[in-house]
């Protein structure tokens, strides 16, 4: 009962949102009957502002239906797959709505023989005969959602050929859900090593506010930040923003002037929004981009406006799409009269009378379209197989089949498909194949030309051919780092800004280690890159320089002064004043000055041992022998005039030899 209410309130959803109609496009249905019946939901008409499937014809969504026939069309030709067994198809119109997706996912579901529980649905225009096994589909993962939901109430496998959301991978939310294209995830762990390949470890971030971006965004942020990259800032951008919404989006770059590298994940119209707007600020031609796949053909964006030659070196991952062997336009074209009503519609809608006057442009290149076809039907093989005791000639009630019967075996299918061996994982997810574009001007125009691919299976997913890659000739390969080159001796600290290190210089005595300044050891000294300590080696200045020859000359005449005055101490010993001066502690003073004088050259001298000590020795002695008998001369005269105070008895120790004596004694212990 509770799953009646809840499909109650989805279909009254889906009438609320269109005004209590549902337009005549949703209740058809292009059918084949067959023992089973695989059903289809593509976007054949166009959305408009004013109302869902009134913009004419979508050629893509035509040839993504003409797709599913021809790859039924081979399959119901093999002798060695289904052998006995005919595919019918069911394809319905979701016309790029969500809600009509709904209801499509509804409508189709309500073929299939044996709903959950006491689930019912109105059967609109049923194939002939077979039950509907699956549903392949939809276009996106906005419309897959919806979509995948509603089946699993009547337990209905969805494969999906496009919908690439993470949040699809959920089993508990999507059990009957599976999908040939891979997930965002994938994608973003192929952003994330680009920007490590080019070291861009300081970025901007742009999403689209929908499943799509929210959660591939989502997946990156966890990436950069396992891998030490910093995203300076990360802004949601809804589907047809505001003019105002989209200038304060785009003016947050200004507070991030050195992110210069920006990833974005949204669709093209989207991004070709958020592009105009950077380009009308004068922002565009400074930034490089990493885009996602949805907006990754430079024609997409041209339609909207983008002056796409301002993109040149940007790169951007795109799904590896294989061409569908036998598809054309005149193949297709044949399934299409043969099949629809859509011919007689698109010449009434461009008003021509024949193809030549309005072509249909296809790509001949959804390939996960054909893939997932081929995954229904090798699933079927093996349950057919499987419960024909591995015969293919027995009489099963095929007719009585249900998805949840082909669930378990579309889980465990592999096979070869077109864009190579397909499996699921547990969440029903396949591997992922990108190809790695670059926006190139070649011959005056912008072409994504492919410089690389990534793989999920290989051991070194991205292989890049970095040479390949061309820049912007006025800027060069970009950076995006919020860090300072340091030089040797710095280390990086953080500022203000988020994420930004500035460099700080260290001690002259300390190296750099792990980001951190380290003192060495007191006789060594660091190296010229300051990142090892070095036992110091003593050099010697050069005798020719013109500092140490000056000093040279000032200690050769004050040399020959001390000798003068020690010559003219001894020759005038006996004189009154030399006497009065105490002869003993003037010459102590005299050699005192001579060993200051001496001092240099030892010093200057090559490095020895024996250099060393007597530059020691005589740089000690000589402050002492100089400034120890000035010392005495003044207390002798002090004790002199004070004991004269007293009496006229001579003081003691004021002699010669006692005060020769007191200055050695204080000079060795100074």
């Amino acid at each position: 009962m509770a799953l009646c209410v809840v499909l109650m309130l989805l279909v009254a959803a889906a009438k609320i949102a269109f005004t209590g109609t549902i337009p005549n496009a949703a209740h058809a249905s292009v059918t084949r009957p067959g023992d089973v019946i695989l059903g289809a939901s593509f976007p054949i008409h166009r959305w408009s502002s004013g109302a869902p499937c009134s913009a004419g014809l979508y050629s893509w969504g035509m040839e993504l239906s003409a797709i599913v026939m021809f790859a039924i069309e081979q399959i119901n030709d093999r002798e060695d797959l289904l052998p006995n067994v005919t595919i019918g198809y069911d394809i319905r119109d979701n016309c790029y709505s969500e809600t009509l997706s709904l209801w499509t996912a509804f409508s189709l579901a309500s073929t299939s023989e044996r709903p959950q529980e006491d689930v019912q649905f109105p059967k609109i225009s049923p194939p002939d005969n077979g039950s509907l096994l699956c549903i392949i589909g939809t276009q996106t993962s906005a419309t897959t959602i919806p979509t995948a939901q509603a089946a699993s109430l009547y337990r209905v496998p969805v494969i999906s050929p496009f919908a690439t959301s993470n949040e699809l991978s959920d089993k508990r939310r999507f059990p009957y859900f599976l999908r040939t294209v891979p997930p965002d995830s994938l994608q973003a762990s192929a952003i994330a090593d680009i920007l490590l390949q080019f070291q861009w470890k300081y970025i901007g971030l742009y999403f689209q506010l929908n499943t799509y971006g929210i959660h591939g965004a989502q997946s990156l942020l966890d990436l950069a930040e396992k891998y030490g990259i910093c995203v300076a800032f990360s802004i949601a951008v809804r589907y047809q923003a505001k003019a105002t919404e989209l200038l304060d989006a785009v003016g947050r770059l200004s507070s991030f002037p050195k992110a210069k590298v920006v990833v974005m994940f949204m669709d093209s119209q989207t991004a070709s929004e958020v592009l105009t707007t950077m380009s009308d600020g004068g922002l565009l031609s400074q930034l490089t981009f990493v885009g996602s796949d949805a907006w990754a053909l430079p024609n997409s964006l041209k339609r909207h406006g983008v002056e796409v030659s301002l993109l040149q070196g940007s790169l951007f991952v795109q799904l590896r799409y294989t061409r569908i062997a036998g598809f054309d336009y005149d193949r297709f074209i044949q399934i299409v009269e043969s099949s629809t009503p859509w011919l007689v519609e698109w010449k009434a809608e461009h008003n021509c009378s024949n193809l030549n006057e309005c072509p249909i442009r296809i790509d001949t290149n959804d390939n996960f379209v054909v893939d997932a076809v081929y995954a229904f039907s090798y699933a079927l093989h093996n349950m057919f197989y499987d419960r024909c005791n591995n015969s293919t000639n027995c009489n099963l009630p095929i007719k009585k089949f249900i998805g949840q019967d082909l669930l378990q075996y579309l889980r465990n299918v592999r096979f070869k498909g077109l864009a190579g061996n397909y499996s699921f994982d547990s969440n029903g997810d396949p591997s992922g194949n990108y190809k790695i574009l670059n926006f190139q001007i070649v011959d005056g125009t912008v072409r994504a030309v492919e410089v690389g691919r990534w793989s999920a299976s290989a051991a070194d997913p991205l292989e890049l051919n970095v040479s390949a890659v061309r820049w912007p000739e006025t800027r060069g390969k970009p950076v995006s780092i919020c860090r300072e080159d340091c030089q040797s001796g710095f280390i990086a600290v953080p500022l203000e800004e988020k994420c930004c290190f500035g460099c700080q210089r260290c001690p002259d005595e300390a190296i750099v280690i792990d980001n951190k300044c380290r003192p060495c050891p007191m006789d060594e000294w660091p190296d010229e890159n300051f990142k090892v300590c070095q036992p110091i080696v003593p050099t010697p200045p050069s005798w020719s320089e013109p500092t140490v020859v000056a000093i040279l000359i000032l200690s050769a005449f004050g040399l020959i002064l001390s000798l003068l005055a020690a010559f003219g101490i001894y020759y005038y010993q006996g004189h009154v004043l030399i006497k009065a001066a105490s002869r003993e502690l003037s010459s102590i003073n005299i050699l005192g000055l001579t060993l200051a004088f001496l001092a240099p050259f030892p010093l200057l001298a090559q490095v020895t041992d024996a250099s060393c000590r007597v530059s020691e020795i005589i740089t000690t002695l000589c402050f002492t022998l100089t400034y120890a008998p000035a010392l005495l001369k003044v207390n002798r005269i002090y004790r002199i005039f004070d004991a004269g105070k007293k009496s006229n008895k001579r003081p003691r120790f004021i002699g010669p030899r006692p005060q020769l004596l007191l200055a050695i004694s204080v000079s060795l212990f100074m």
